[in-house]
């Protein structure tokens, strides 16, 4: 009897807190399944996330047919499908690619992956109630019943922002394990949890374990602040706290070596063109939001902020300020610091890898206020007359200082509701004899109703209708069962490496559909294809890391080895030239290069990156573009193969002068009329277009005040930027997320097709600056001539991690290979280690000498094998020290024994 007695004391807190969980969630799950709603979110649920779990389904097929083939070896470590070509390892790693908890979830529902989303999210959420009652439980704070309570409030804090960001639970359900993990070694001495933990997080997501090592050893530092120990102590533990995260480190080193070689090749580390003026401060409109969330059922804001919570919670913060003495000192410090790092620009930069500014890590703030909560418990339950004024006052006070700053209404008013009924409570069970002796179920009570009430607000269509952000079933299934993919991997003989540029928005269905092409939207993108898309100003490349494929440009889908492009529009609207049509809706090359062809003679970057975008891509038509001259390659400049139209100008509600627009109202245009071209392919030129803000401080509040370019429509004589891929967005520079484009280029479509004018519509009221803008004309004759002296080689074949064949060459020549640089890919020339040139800006070249060659290339996952054997060595250390330790410690023992 008293084992089961202390077996529930132990475990109490976890089993209340999961039966309590159930509630809500049915709440929250109930909004979604009455539409038949999806937990995917549009738009990065959907073309990031669910897509993932795609790519994990995939790898567990490929494991398990491995293992009963015998060829396990043969999964590869490169996937065509992702973007243009990538490594899953590290493109996937901040998308829960080695996450156990994803894999179960798809192992469970291999068939309904919006099941395995869905039971993902629900047991992330679990897991974060869970993990703060660990924590909590072993500081000892408070009773079972208060800490199951800390944990519901702690694990929907966020819950906006999870559904939005699922990978993002990670930072939330894993730092009050290594904080409780960090307790253990200060304690006990014992570094082997924080070791594990270590391991864990960075299998899973690396990004979220960067963030949360320096969110603890920041709570570290208060920790030995307040605990007075002497210096030699505090080293002492600060040493074992570093040495645990090393071991665990270097344990996972298969994983962490190859996902920092990504992060360090990636484009947004160290990025300075993103906003903020100041490191200092940000504009005076966060710090008045950021007040207003405390008291908000809605919590998610600018910079990716979330502070949302209960009234309970928000009334423990006002109370946390009335105690006095060094029990509350820690409490109040991490409260405070874990604020003041959501208003520092430079800590959002540091904790985002110093990239630009964000707050996803607001975690650690929902974490103090459910500690401030789970502590001042008892004290909610004893308040002193005094003391119950002074929360009345300080209610009263926030109240109305945020409606005089912003106002509450977002929800409706719930929240001030229930702030109100709160005071009314603390009042009955602080006075009330009969409330005073259930003081503690009744505000238990108040918690649940607020979570619940809280989740009704978040989701309800009465209040901020959260679930009409989502995806329908029948939506999803739309969105990867596009007709037109389908047609292409159909049509095509699927032993031959082609790739499929789609018209249609639809990014990172490629995998779903299993053909390769040319759309990427994953968050780690590597430095020379950000590179390649601005150097070329690619219109379809979104602020960050989207790419919406090749804008249709023909020359720039020759050398991404294209054969096919697709369209789901009736009207197959910007079928790019020398694409004929083979079936409703598909499109084949005409002359289609393959992926691989030979150049006989090279450009140097430094004279390419002169050119404007137009003619750059004309040029790599008639040279490698390489960064170092090649030995024995001609060099050669490139000739010029775009021709500027002359036009006549007309606006509309925009004033134009020599370098600046001025957009006066919404769907103001600029109309381009111009003699009717015939000779190939159409283009507009925006050179050095910029935004000017006229209001600085806000642009990160609203995404940046960015002026879409757009039009809708097309007729003959009236060509307009059509639908979606041919939308340009100017940013300001002050956009805190932010890829720099000097300037707008645009493909208009066939000039064969008789029109005569461009129409730019300006979707805002905006300032810009510009050097010039054009329209050119592409000659189709010439290109073909360029292309005709490029050399096919239909012998190359391109595999899992493999490309291999034969070439013969008539002079010394480059073999390009329309596949993504990596330095993770090794060559051979006839048995001979060679090296790979970087061509073009994102893709490979070897060069080659006169006669015929046996090419050879392999592809290994970069600093994988030093990380294996990494992970491997400090297993082995690792093992050896226990053996020793324990077999040590029988004769320490006995010696204290003997004294």
């Amino acid at each position: 009897m008293n084992i089961r007695a202390s077996w529930w004391e132990k475990y109490k807190s976890y089993i209340l807190y999961a039966v309590l969980l159930i509630i809500p969630i049915l709440v929250m799950d109930s909004y979604f399944s009455r539409g038949k709603i999806t937990y995917v979110w549009n738009p990065d649920g959907w073309g990031q996330h669910y897509v993932a779990l795609q790519y994990i389904r995939d790898y567990q097929h490929k494991i398990v047919n491995g293992i009963l083939h015998g060829n396990l070896y043969q999964i590869p470590h490169f996937w065509y499908t992702l973007g243009q070509g990538a490594d899953p390892l590290t493109t996937l790693n901040a998308y829960d690619f080695l996450d156990p908890i994803s894999w179960i979830s798809v192992a469970l529902f291999p068939n309904r992956l919006t099941r395995s989303y869905k039971l993902m999210i629900w047991i992330k959420i679990f897991l974060s109630g869970e993990a703060f009652c660990l924590y909590t439980n072993y500081i000892k704070m408070t009773d079972s019943w208060r800490t199951a309570m800390g944990g519901l409030l702690y694990s929907f804090f966020n819950i906006e922002y999870f559904l939005y960001f699922p990978n993002f639970m990670h930072g939330c359900y894993l730092f009050p394990v290594i904080l409780w993990a960090i307790e253990i070694l200060m304690q006990e001495g014992r570094k082997a949890p924080l070791a594990a933990v270590t391991f864990y997080s960075l299998l899973t997501n690396y990004y979220f374990f960067y963030s949360n090592v320096i969110l603890s050893m920041l709570y570290l530092c208060i920790r030995l602040l307040c605990k007075k120990n002497r210096a030699i102590e505090n080293i002492r533990i600060c040493r074992n706290v570093c040495v645990a995260y090393l071991v665990g480190g270097l344990l996972s080193g298969f994983v962490l070596f190859p996902t920092v070689h990504a992060f360090l090749n990636n484009y947004r580390i160290g990025l300075t063109t993103g906003y903020i003026e100041s490191l200092i401060r940000y504009p005076l409109s966060f710090y008045k939001q950021l007040f207003v969330h405390l008291g908000n059922f809605h919590g998610l804001f600018a910079y990716h902020t979330v502070i949302g919570g209960i009234p309970l919670g928000l009334i423990c913060l006002f109370l946390l300020i009335m105690q006095r003495g060094n029990r509350w000192k820690t409490m109040k410090i991490a409260t405070v610091s874990s604020l003041l790092i959501m208003c520092i620009p430079l800590c959002g930069r540091i904790l985002n890898g110093f990239g630009y500014a964000t707050n996803r890590w607001s975690y650690a703030f929902a974490l103090a206020v459910a500690i401030a909560y789970v502590g001042l418990g008892d004290k909610l339950c004893k308040l002193e007359k005094k003391q119950l004024i002074f929360l009345t006052m300080m209610v009263v006070l926030y109240m109305g200082t945020a409606y005089s700053i912003g106002g509450n209404s977002s929800d409706g008013y719930s929240y001030d509701v229930l702030l109100v009924l709160t005071m009314l409570v603390l009042w009955a069970v602080n006075t009330i004899p009969l409330c005073k002796a259930h003081g503690n179920l009744i505000l238990g009570e108040l918690t649940i109703l607020s979570v619940i009430v809280g989740i009704c607000v978040i989701f309800s269509p009465a209040y901020g209708n959260f679930v009409k952000q989502f995806v329908s079933v029948d939506g999803l299934n739309a969105y990867f069962t596009t007709p037109s993919i389908s047609k292409a991997r159909g049509t095509a003989n699927q032993k031959e490496f082609y790739r499929v540029e789609k018209r249609e928005t639809n990014l990172n269905v490629e995998c779903a559909n299993q053909v390769r092409g040319t759309t990427y939207w994953w968050s780690i993108m590597d430095k020379n294809f950000q590179r390649y898309c601005t150097d070329l100003q690619l219109n379809t490349l979104t602020p960050n890391c989207g790419l919406h494929g090749l804008d249709g440009r023909r020359a720039l889908l020759d050398l991404a080895g294209v054969k096919y492009y697709t369209t789901d529009s009736k009207d197959n609207e910007g079928v790019p030239v020398g694409y004929k049509k083979i079936r409703e809706g598909l499109y084949e090359n005409t002359r289609y290069l393959g992926s691989a062809f030979l150049y006989k003679n090279s450009i140097l970057r430094k004279d390419a990156i002169k050119m404007n975008p137009l003619n750059l891509q004309e040029a790599m038509l008639q040279g490698v573009v390489t960064d170092t001259k090649i030995p024995n390659i001609k060099t050669i400049r490139p000739k010029k193969r775009m021709t500027s139209l002359p036009y006549r100008l007309e606006t509309k509600d925009v004033n134009l002068t020599k370098n600046r627009i001025w957009v006066k109202k919404e769907k103001g245009a600029i109309i381009l009329h111009f003699k009717k071209p015939m000779k190939g392919e159409l283009y507009l030129w925006m050179n050095g277009l910029k935004i000017q803000e006229a209001d600085k401080s806000m642009c990160s509040l609203i995404m940046g005040t960015s002026s879409d370019i757009w039009c809708r429509g097309q007729k003959k004589g009236d060509l307009r930027v059509s639908d979606y891929e041919k939308t340009s967005t100017a940013l300001s520079s002050y956009h805190y997320w932010y890829a720099p484009k000097d300037g707008e280029t645009c493909y208009l479509g066939k000039s064969k097709e008789g029109y005569e004018s461009v129409k730019i519509v300006f979707a805002k009221p905006a300032e810009y600056t510009y050097k010039s803008i054009g329209v050119y004309e592409n000659d189709t004759e010439k290109c073909r001539e360029d292309v005709s002296k490029l050399t096919p080689c239909r012998s190359i074949s391109i595999g899992n991690d493999t490309v291999s064949g034969n070439v013969e060459c008539t002079g010394n020549e480059m073999l390009f290979l329309s596949i993504p640089y990596s330095t993770g890919w090794s060559a051979e020339v006839d048995g001979e280690k060679t090296s790979i040139v970087k061509a073009n800006g994102m893709y490979m070249a070897i060069p080659l000498t006169p006669g015929k060659h046996h090419i050879q290339l392999k592809y290994s996952t970069p600093w994988l094998r030093a990380g294996i054997l990494t992970s491997l060595m400090t297993f082995i250390g690792v093992l050896i020290y226990q053996i020793v330790r324990i077999k040590n410690k029988p004769k320490v023992t006995e010696r204290k024994s003997e004294e």
